[in-house]
């Protein structure tokens, strides 16, 4: 009751103040360039009052700004730091970023876990690859992940399976879960019929299929797969690759980081996209590519494993995604994306959102 008591003046002294009633603890703050961090600025752009604190904070300790970037390290060591200065803004709710909640803090505030992807699950998939990635994984971060997860009033998952990961994996209660699935603006995203225009600006050839690879080139989302699939299409293929990356193939391109003011014509220069990714949560990419009515081609991982589409666009194999670019009718897979995305109309999010946080 003294809680409650307290939650319900700090809320009037907020209204009075026009003090933001949410605070947001993220590794950046709310960004043009994709990862959970589109996320708030979609929310952002759209009307979703909230004020952001990140690792890039000018006021962060010294010390905590020599912390390497790597392995999630920064945000373990920082977590503390920022969810204190949260609190000093005195909020209703602090939402944050995976484990930015594994210390506990005095708070009246609401403390909600935002999870876009389990970091331990998506180091797992490195088992094959590195066996010390994947131990390090395994008992380190799943160790800092759980902890959050239980430090957490509620926790936001942005996909049945991450939620499935969660009481499957972590064993937390399912009734502390709520989905809320990524929203993205679908009036921005959409086809765009100068394709050739568009490929003159990015620099792209007119006399190739063009295939897009939309996320990192790391081993997690499956930039290797990518390359495989590349190599054996041959050379009346190209692919273009967002971000920084290197490759021993000709036929590829790697275009940088990009607004996301200008992905829609990004997307829109391409015949595909493929997505071989080894892990993910509910892409924000995925999303994008299909309301721009451009194909998919993607593995049988998070949000998508599940899905009617998938079982008809997903991939197992190298030999698969070569078949099903070959055979693809571009125009009725075009159509089929475009229906699929319109359930993720960024209202929607923000709407349930607000009834998950419990205020209008």
């Amino acid at each position: 009751m003294k809680k409650l008591f307290e939650r319900f003046k700090m809320k009037k002294i907020n209204e009075k103040n026009k003090i933001p009633k949410i605070v947001s603890i993220s590794v950046k703050g709310p960004s043009s360039f994709g990862g959970s961090e589109i996320v708030w600025k979609n929310l952002q752009e759209n009307g979703f009052l909230f004020k952001n604190l990140s690792l890039e904070e000018k006021t962060l300790p010294k010390l905590l700004k020599k912390v390497p970037n790597v392995f999630h390290l920064k945000e373990i060591f920082s977590s503390n730091y920022l969810l204190k200065q949260a609190e000093k803004e005195s909020p209703l709710v602090i939402i944050y970023d995976k484990i930015f909640g594994w210390p506990k803090i005095k708070t009246i505030a609401k403390r909600i876990c935002y999870n876009h992807g389990s970091y331990t699950l998506a180091g797992l998939t490195f088992r094959s690859k590195n066996w010390g990635v994947y131990l390090f994984y395994k008992f380190i971060i799943s160790y800092f992940e759980k902890r959050s997860y239980k430090n957490a009033d509620k926790i936001i998952a942005v996909s049945d399976s991450v939620k499935k990961e969660m009481v499957e994996y972590f064993r937390i209660p399912p009734e502390k879960i709520f989905i809320i699935k990524n929203g993205i603006n679908l009036k921005k995203f959409c086809p765009i019929k100068e394709k050739k225009v568009l490929r003159k600006k990015l620099g792209l050839p007119l006399n190739k299929k063009v295939i897009f690879f939309p996320g990192r080139a790391s081993f997690g989302k499956g930039f290797d797969i990518a390359e495989r699939i590349l190599e054996k299409l041959g050379e009346d293929y190209f692919m273009f690759v967002l971000g920084k990356g290197d490759s021993s193939l000709k036929n590829i391109k790697f275009i940088g980081e990009v607004d996301n003011e200008k992905m829609p014509e990004v997307y829109n220069c391409a015949d595909w996209c493929i997505f071989p990714s080894r892990y993910e949560g509910n892409s924000v990419s995925v999303i994008e590519s299909a309301s721009c009515g451009v194909p998919l081609l993607l593995s049988k991982v998070g949000e998508m494993k599940n899905n009617k589409l998938v079982q008809e666009f997903g991939c197992d194999s190298v030999d698969e995604y070569i078949k099903k670019i070959k055979t693809m009718n571009i125009k009725n897979s075009s159509e089929k994306w475009r229906v699929f995305s319109k359930d993720f109309d960024i209202r929607k999010q923000i709407n349930r959102l607000k009834e998950v946080l419990e205020y209008g």
